[in-house]
């Protein structure tokens, strides 16, 4: 239970990929032969997601999930990100693209790849909010026609905007209470009997 080593991230998953499946597209976990030439290649790299029927081409879409902090130093020094919201949850994920745009290229792999990020804080990247949108469009969503009540049966886009946001807060909450464990239980008997006094 003390160690949440990158269980906020699955938390997100675990929120998110339902809601694509409610969205009428067939996902499942991605795995390291996604990723690989043939049976030969040994490379390691992984997606998080894989998108069978998403990308209007055909192709597959591996998906990546990142939580970055708001207020890591580049993100806070760069001016833009004063006027930007979401500003650290795209250069997460342009870092991502980087990472697998390279290896699909290099490989010559059928797939596209779409980031899936957002910041500690709740805002999202651009490319998270393309998904989004994409797949909670009125006009082929399955559940868009549903009569929808906000507070206890809301439509499709926000549910999978508070689905998130609230992954998001879960997965902080569940880190810092384990993150208070470990410091306790490491914390030793001598410290702890002088903090008291």
């Amino acid at each position: 239970p003390n160690n949440f080593s990158l269980g906020r991230h699955n938390h997100l998953q675990g929120h998110v990929v339902p809601r694509i499946k409610k969205a009428g597209k067939c996902v499942r976990k991605a795995s390291t032969s996604d990723l690989r030439i043939d049976r030969w290649d040994r490379s390691q790299k992984q997606g998080d997601s894989l998108i069978e029927n998403y990308s209007t081409d055909g192709k597959p879409t591996v998906i990546d999930y990142g939580i970055t902090h708001s207020l890591l130093h580049s993100y806070i020094t760069n001016k833009e990100n004063a006027r930007k919201r979401g500003f650290g949850a795209n250069v997460y994920a342009t870092d991502k693209d980087r990472g697998y745009r390279k290896v699909i290229t290099a490989k010559n792999l059928d797939l596209n790849y779409l980031s899936f990020t957002v910041e500690t804080y709740g805002a999202f990247g651009d490319s998270t909010w393309k998904l989004i949108n994409d797949l909670c469009d009125p006009r082929s969503h399955p559940d868009a026609t549903k009569e929808h009540n906000p507070w206890n049966y809301p439509g499709p886009k926000r549910d999978f905007v508070l689905a998130t946001g609230f992954a998001i807060q879960r997965g902080n909450a569940m880190m810092l209470s384990c993150a208070n464990s470990r410091r306790r239980s490491s914390r030793s008997p001598v410290r702890g009997k002088n903090a008291i006094n």
